[in-house]
C-alpha cells in the first residue's frame, strides 16, 4: 500500500515572488501585527537611547591599515550614510585626529538620487590603490560594484562596473576580475544568489565572460577567492549547499577543479602550506576520531596527498569554546570563552605547533581580536584587541609584534542595558 501523501497544491506559492505585490501586501500587514504588539513607549525610549550611544561623536573609530595607512567607515548624525576616511597611526594616537575623506556616502547619493548604503571596498594587492566598492540600494543583499581609485579619490572613468546584482567579485589582477552575480540567464540559484563564477576581462561584456565554475540550482550560492602568497598562488570555489553545509574546491590549471576531502559542515583556512580545520561534528577517519569543535592543523600539501594525522590545536571542554580563529603574518590567533572569560592564544607553525597565552588581559570584560591589516600581502604581526565590561569604557588596543599591548582609543564612557552613562572619564 502506498502511504505517501498526496501531492497538494501549495496555497503560498505566491511568497516564492519576492516582489509580488501580493507577497510586499502580506509582509506588511504583519510588520504592522508586529508594531502594534511590540512598539510601544519603552521601545520607543530604548530605540531614541540606542540612536543616540551609536552617533555619538566620541565614538571609537575601527580602523583597517592599508599601504600604511589607517582607513574607517565612519556614521554619526551628521553622516547617516557614512564617510570613508584615513588618516596615519600618528595621528589615529591623538584625542581628535584629523582625517582624510576617501568617498562620502551621502554626498554619492544626494548627487545620484539614489538611496545608497555601503557595503565595503575589496582593494587590488600589494598596491591596494584600486578598489571594488559595492553600494546597496537601501541595504538590500543585491549591489552595484564601481572600480575607485583610493589616491585621486574618484571612481575610474569605463572602469569596471556591475549593475545591481546579487554577487560579489574579486581582483585576479589589474585586469582581471572573478565574478559571482545573478546578472544573465541561468545565473542563480533556487535561493536567488549566484550560482556561477566567471573570469572578467577588462573592456569586455559580463554577460560574454567565460564559466570557469557552475554549481547546482539548489544551492544556496557559489563564490570565489584568492590566494595571493607568493609562492601559493591558488583559487578556491565554494558550493555552499546549505547555511551550514559546503564544499570547497581548489581550482587547477588544465583539470577539473579538486574538491578539498572536509566534512561539510566545517570551517576551514589554508595560510601557505597550513590547513586549519574547525569541526563542528565528530569527524571519523581509519586512525582516528576528531571531535566536535576541535581545532585541527596540517600541512595543506600533505592533506591533498591523503595524510589525515592532524595535529590538534584546540580541544573543547564544558565550559570551554573555540570563538574564532584567523592568521596575522606568522601566527594564528584564537579567541577562547573559558567559563565565559576571554582568552587569545597565539599559534606559532612548525614541526609541532607552539600556542602561547597572550597574557595581560583583564579577567572580567570581553575581549574581541580583530585583524589590522586589510592586505594578506602586507600583513604584520600587529592585531588589534577591543577590551570592554559593564563597568568600564570600551579600549581599542594594539598588540605589537612583541605582544606589548598599546591603548589607542578609549571610549569616553560606558552604558548599561537601558543605555545609561555608568561612567565617564
Amino acid at each position: 500500500m502506498d502511504e505517501r501523501l498526496p501531492d497538494l497544491p501549495d496555497p503560498y506559492l505566491w511568497l516564492e515572488e519576492v516582489d509580488g505585490k501580493e507577497a510586499l501586501d502580506w509582509v506588511r500587514a504583519q510588520n504592522e501585527i508586529t508594531r502594534n504588539a511590540l512598539c510601544d513607549a519603552a521601545f520607543d525610549a530604548d530605540k531614541r537611547a540606542l540612536y543616540e550611544i551609536s552617533t555619538r561623536p566620541d565614538n571609537i573609530p575601527f580602523i583597517t591599515r592599508r599601504r600604511g595607512q589607517l582607513y574607517n567607515f565612519w556614521q554619526d548624525a551628521e553622516h547617516v550614510r557614512g564617510l570613508w576616511r584615513r588618516t596615519s597611526m600618528d595621528e589615529y594616537r591623538k584625542a581628535e585626529p584629523s582625517w582624510e575623506t576617501v568617498l562620502d556616502i551621502d554626498a554619492l547619493a544626494g548627487a545620484e538620487g539614489e538611496d545608497w548604503v555601503w557595503k565595503g571596498c575589496g582593494t587590488l594587492q600589494p598596491e591596494q590603490r584600486y578598489g571594488l566598492v559595492s553600494l546597496s540600494r537601501g541595504g538590500a543583499d543585491a549591489v552595484v560594484m564601481r572600480e575607485f581609485d583610493l589616491v585621486e579619490k574618484r571612481f575610474v572613468d569605463e572602469g569596471f562596473a556591475l549593475p545591481e546584482a546579487k554577487g560579489g567579485a574579486t581582483w585576479l589582477d589589474r585586469d582581471r576580475l572573478l565574478v559571482s552575480t545573478t546578472l544573465g540567464e541561468n545565473s542563480a540559484t533556487a535561493s536567488g544568489y549566484p550560482r556561477t563564477v566567471r573570469l572578467w576581462h577588462r573592456d569586455s561584456d559580463i554577460l560574454q565572460a567565460p564559466v570557469l565554475f557552475e554549481g547546482e540550482a539548489s544551492d544556496i550560492y557559489i563564490s570565489a577567492s584568492v590566494d595571493l602568497e607568493p609562492g601559493f598562488e591558488r583559487t578556491f570555489y565554494r558550493r555552499q549547499i546549505t547555511f551550514e553545509e559546503g564544499i570547497s574546491f581548489l581550482a587547477r590549471e588544465n583539470d577539473d577543479p579538486l574538491r578539498i576531502d572536509l566534512p561539510l559542515d566545517c570551517h576551514f583556512d589554508v595560510e601557505k602550506d597550513w590547513l586549519v580545520v574547525k569541526l563542528k561534528s565528530d569527524w571519523t577517519l581509519p586512525d582516528r576520531t576528531y571531535g566536535a569543535d576541535a581545532l585541527l592543523a596540517i600541512g595543506f600539501s600533505r592533506f591533498l596527498a591523503g595524510d589525515r594525522d592532524f595535529e590538534v590545536l584546540f580541544e573543547p571542554g564544558p565550559r570551554r569554546v573555540l570563538s574564532g580563529f584567523w592568521w596575522t603574518r606568522s601566527r594564528l590567533v584564537l579567541s577562547v570563552l573559558d567559563n565565559l572569560a576571554s582568552q587569545i592564544w597565539l599559534a606559532t607553525p612548525g614541526t609541532s605547533w607552539t600556542l602561547e597565552r597572550l597574557e595581560g588581559l583583564p579577567d572580567t570584560a570581553a575581549v574581541y581580536a580583530m585583524s589590522l591589516d586589510a592586505s594578506q600581502l602586507e600583513r604584520t604581526d600587529e592585531f588589534l584587541v577591543s577590551i570592554s565590561s559593564f563597568i568600564e569604557p570600551t579600549k581599542l588596543a594594539l598588540v605589537t609584534e612583541d605582544r606589548r599591548f598599546e591603548v589607542l582609543k578609549d571610549s569616553p564612557a560606558a552604558f548599561n542595558a537601558s543605555g545609561l552613562e555608568v561612567t565617564r572619564h
